[in-house]
């Protein structure tokens, strides 16, 4: 089977975080373990102190002490459950950073291809400005750029529903599991934008969506209630996103087959795989 070469960058990116995630998964424990038996052998304060001086000797002095109360609560904080809590969180936000930066660079080299697509779209007095003189491949990129941030802010159904017209990509993804993977990328919204706690802006977005959320594992969602990121729900993202790109893959390299790579080793198949 042949993909793009875009599918292959987000193939191996996602086998490196899977690879990295279970690497610290692993580690994280003695890890904490000799940080924990540091901080009791040189004593709380007198690491505080080493940070300031080494870390922190830029900073004024007058700033010094609440920065030192900062770092307390960071050493309360440092234990096995709650870094690995964090490096989940992290792991989930970065898959979805990568799935959409895929879609970015096919839908960017199929407006590099058709430049007629955008021909009626217009730059800011503000955005040639910065360019300091004009540079015709430069204002294009801007007008590429611009196009589809101005599609993916309106979700990933005009993301596909544009995909087909203009652009000419007729993919065959299911709107039900765009709907889906739409909804998981809003609770990576809850991440990006705060701490996982449901809001009403949250429950707006998602309640115009065709999705089974007790299907997904979710029975009640409220107000005021945290979504955890466990790895159930990494693998549920995973799988959507496996899927999803696959489709979408398929098609735009029928119509751009210059852009084939066979040089796929497995990686893409790889991070669905337990360890």
């Amino acid at each position: 089977m042949v993909f793009s070469k875009y599918l292959v960058e987000l193939g191996q990116k996602m086998f490196f975080l899977r690879n990295l995630y279970d690497l610290k998964k692993i580690q994280l424990k003695d890890i904490l373990d000799t940080y924990t038996k540091y901080l009791k052998e040189q004593g709380e304060s007198n690491v505080i102190k080493m940070y300031l001086k080494l870390v922190y000797k830029d900073v004024n002095d007058s700033e010094k002490p609440i920065i030192g109360e900062l770092i307390k609560e960071v050493f309360k904080y440092l234990n096995y459950e709650n870094v690995l809590e964090f490096e989940r969180i992290h792991y989930f936000t970065e898959i979805f950073t990568d799935f959409e930066n895929y879609l970015f660079n096919c839908f960017r080299y199929a407006l590099l291809k058709h430049p007629e697509i955008i021909e009626n779209r217009t730059i800011s007095l503000q955005e040639l400005k910065k360019l300091g003189g004009l540079n015709l491949d430069l204002i294009n990129d801007i007008l590429i750029e611009n196009y589809i941030h101005d599609i993916s802010y309106k979700g990933l159904k005009k993301y596909f529903d544009k995909a087909r017209k203009p652009i000419g990509i007729n993919h065959e993804i299911n709107e039900g599991i765009i709907d889906e993977m739409w909804f998981l990328r809003e609770i990576r919204h809850l991440y990006t934008t705060g701490n996982g706690t449901i809001d009403s802006l949250f429950l707006k977005k998602i309640e115009r969506l065709n999705v089974d959320f007790k299907k997904l594992g979710f029975i009640d969602l409220k107000i005021g209630e945290k979504i955890e990121i466990s790895e159930d729900l990494i693998l549920l993202a995973l799988g959507y996103i496996v899927k999803i790109c696959r489709q979408f893959d398929f098609k735009f390299t029928e119509i751009y087959n210059e852009i084939k790579s066979e040089d796929f080793t497995k990686a893409f198949d790889d991070v669905l795989k337990e360890k």
